[in-house]
């Protein structure tokens, strides 16, 4: 939280905070089921969007 302050100000803040988090959570629930739907759910997404 120490350059919370900073992401906020950056023009891409939200995906730079995003990334981080999403990176913590990958690399401490790779492998756990709950994981695996949270991507398989934001995959489904992304393709939604990208059709």
């Amino acid at each position: 939280k120490v350059d919370a302050d900073l992401i906020w100000k950056l023009p891409d803040g939200e995906v730079r905070r995003y990334d981080r988090h999403h990176n913590v959570i990958c690399r401490e629930c790779r492998k756990s089921e709950y994981m695996q739907r949270v991507l398989a759910f934001y995959r489904g997404n992304f393709q939604e969007v990208l059709l």
